[in-house]
């Protein structure tokens, strides 16, 4: 059962929910500051522009975000994506469609069930034990470089330093890194990141691509790991390969 915290004061938005609660719990958490609450996800409404602000502070402790309002324009979506949402839809959406694009990212941000527990991020988390280069890495975990990701514990560090990336953004390296010095394509990554019920545009991809690029890259206006493939999609470019 998905727990989702609905942060509006529309009443329509959990109405609209109620249809689907075999599957999903919708509570309200207007302020969207309650310590006590542990949600899968965030349904975020976001025509109060003064809420864009709470997009950076979830997205900054891993919580996924559903921005919904000021989606009807390219730009407001961009705006949203670039706060850290997940995904960004109008207030106009049916119901169907947004209970789908729920189970997206709830599919695609779902910890293994051999993971660690998922501590709240309302609560001071412990400090992540350093990989060191001689550890040996588990299932689905890669190592370039200096470059490691540790899909089961959700982690990617460059060398000692951990690198904070939102779930999104995490999908996305995972995808390109599960297929390195391969080009993959905008609809395969598309399909990864957001399901084949949540497509996005290149566009958003593309502001994804530069989010994971200033977090990783020494120079993200003159990218070394990964590439853009024009009209192709984006490479992760890797000299050695270490995989389990």
């Amino acid at each position: 059962m998905l727990r989702i915290a609905v942060v509006s004061t529309d009443e329509s938005i959990l109405r609209s929910l109620r249809d689907f609660r075999a599957e999903l719990v919708a509570e309200p958490l207007r302020n969207g500051h309650d310590p006590s609450h542990a949600a899968d996800l965030v349904l975020l409404d976001v025509r109060d522009p003064s809420r864009l602000g709470l997009i950076q502070e979830y997205a900054r402790r891993g919580r996924p975000v559903l921005a919904m309002g000021l989606c009807d324009r390219g730009e407001d979506v961009l705006r949203c994506l670039e706060a850290g949402a997940d995904d960004c839809v109008s207030d106009k959406i049916d119901a169907t469609e947004l209970a789908a694009r729920i189970r997206s990212i709830a599919r695609r941000t779902a910890a293994p069930a051999d993971a660690a527990p998922v501590i709240s991020v309302f609560e001071e988390e412990p400090e992540p034990d350093t990989p060191r280069a001689d550890d040996p890495l588990a299932l689905d975990d890669y190592r370039f470089r200096e470059l490691t990701i540790l899909t089961g514990r959700h982690e990617v560090w460059l060398g000692e330093d951990p690198v904070d990336l939102t779930p999104t953004e995490f999908s996305l390296l995972l995808t390109l890194a599960r297929h390195p010095n391969d080009v993959v394509s905008h609809h395969r990554l598309t399909a990864a990141i957001w399901g084949a019920e949540g497509m996005s545009s290149r566009r958003h991809l593309r502001v994804h691509v530069r989010h994971l690029r200033e977090k990783l890259e020494v120079q993200p206006g003159s990218p070394q790991l990964i590439l853009t493939e024009k009209g192709r999609g984006y490479r992760l470019c890797v000299t050695e390969v270490e995989a389990a």
